[in-house]
């Protein structure tokens, strides 16, 4: 429900190191759910290619500077540190400016799934999966959520925007 608090679960970050939401209060989070060895470029794939256009347009404009994007991967089992920063690299290339690949063990997963209807389930060595995409005011409230793959980067870098100047 948009206002609503969002969990503050622990995930990990590419450096192998945990990290709370709660440590990035202040800035408008956009969150991705992903897994690395995502097969379908209409899923994944695009998800990284969307964050990856939003961002740069975040970074060229002349808006808010609170902001961060946070690529979640829910194979933590697979999706280990050095896997992830291969995998953001084809995104962001080697600046990881306020750009995170991180990943969610089952329970974070579990809390954030709940808020947001993100359903995954393991399947055969993959995933089944829906997409969602929310972004986060300063204050760790749900601002927005982006169901499917049909919005683009130009609505996610406005509601970025939108949320950053949430006080």
């Amino acid at each position: 429900t948009v206002g609503a608090e969002f969990p503050d679960v622990q995930l990990m970050g590419e450096d192998g190191r945990p990290f709370r939401l709660s440590e990035l209060r202040g800035n408008a989070v956009a969150l991705t759910f992903v897994f690395t060895r995502c097969p379908l470029p209409d899923f994944c794939p695009r998800m990284g290619q969307q964050f990856k256009t939003a961002r740069r347009r975040m970074q060229e404009g002349t808006g808010p500077t609170n902001w961060m994007f946070l690529s979640v991967s829910f194979d933590a089992e697979y999706d280990q540190p050095e896997v992830r920063t291969q995998y953001a690299k084809g995104y962001r290339g080697d600046s990881s400016d306020r750009w995170k690949f991180c990943a969610a063990d089952a329970k974070a997963l579990g809390e954030m799934s709940g808020k947001v209807g993100l359903t995954v389930v393991a399947d055969g060595g993959g995933f089944s999966h829906n997409l969602r995409t929310v972004v986060l005011d300063p204050k760790g409230r749900l601002h927005q959520s982006f169901n499917g793959n049909l919005w683009t980067a130009a609505e996610l870098a406005e509601s970025m925007g939108r949320a950053a100047a949430v006080e």
